[in-house]
This record gives structure tokens, sequence and C-alpha cells, in this order.
């Protein structure tokens, strides 16, 4: 999949989620240490925290051969107009 289908995606998803619900993103180990952030900048989304764990098998790798997963998680956020106009309610 291509880096403009996922930034492309995950702006729809942000558009539909509830404010305050959270999107969680499976990673490879590649885009964790270069970054993804950008994948995001046009949404409300923040990162908000990362689940690691072990699978118990040695995984393919192009380098080293890794044995864990990577889950981040991000939080659609309240912009300060969005919580000025979600108090009028």
């Amino acid at each position: 999949m291509s880096e403009n289908t996922i930034e492309e995606l995950i702006q729809k998803i942000s558009d539909s989620l509830v404010l305050s619900r959270h999107l969680f993103l499976w990673i490879d180990k590649f885009h964790l240490c270069e970054g993804v952030r950008h994948w995001f900048a046009s949404t409300e989304l923040k990162i908000v925290d990362l689940i690691t764990w072990e699978k118990h098998k040695i995984g393919m790798g192009y380098r080293s051969r890794r044995k864990s997963e990577y889950l981040m998680i991000l939080q659609k956020t309240l912009s300060y107009y969005r919580i000025k106009r979600w108090r009028q309610f």
C-alpha cells in the first residue's frame, strides 16, 4: 500500500471517528523508526500510546529478524473550536 493511500485512509478514519475515540494502528519496525507522523498531520489524531508485544516466533526481516510487533494508539482530540462548540450543548 502506498504512503498516499495510507494517508487518505487515515484522513477518512479521522473524519468519521467520534471525538475522544481511538485508532489502533499496527506498524512495523521500519515505520516505527522512520516515523509515521506525516500520515496524520492534517487530522485531529494525536499519538497517545504504543503497545509492544512478543509474538514468540522469529519473523522475517531484511537486516534483522524480530520477535516483536507494535501497535500505535492515536486519539481524536478536541480542538479549541470543537471544545467551544461542544460546551454549547
